[in-house]
């Protein structure tokens, strides 16, 4: 299981990529909110969570970045294998992370783009 970038991402400059990057976590508080789940870094899921963010356009856009958000976190937690108590842990971080962006990520989605269903990001 690899990791999955959106066509949109991979047609990005590396430069592009860091301009729109902040890390895992708000851009205002982002320093809140580690890199790591319990010395697995997950930065690179965060990355491409936040390129989709910057890219998408719909709240169904929104949506599905953030179901791969979480599809590429379980992917780095499954490639780092290791004992069932970290894994467990990890994920238990994984879903955590995901539910914060699907249930408070629209503000940061929509900041600077106008909604199609006319509502205000809250």
């Amino acid at each position: 299981m690899e990791l999955y970038y959106p066509p949109e991402y991979l047609a990005l400059t590396p430069e592009q990529v860091n301009e729109i990057d902040n890390g895992c976590g708000p851009k205002k508080f982002g320093y809140l909110v580690p890199d790591k789940f319990y010395g697995l870094d997950i930065s690179e899921s965060c990355k491409i969570h936040d390129v989709s963010y910057a890219l998408g356009k719909t709240q169904e856009d929104k949506y599905k970045a953030d179901i791969e958000f979480l599809r590429n976190m379980l992917c780095l937690i499954l490639q780092a294998g290791g004992f069932m108590p970290i894994k467990m842990l990890r994920c238990y971080r994984a879903m955590t992370y995901f539910l914060a962006v699907y249930e408070k990520g629209d503000e940061a989605f929509f900041v600077g783009k106008e909604r199609e269903d006319g509502m205000d990001a809250e």
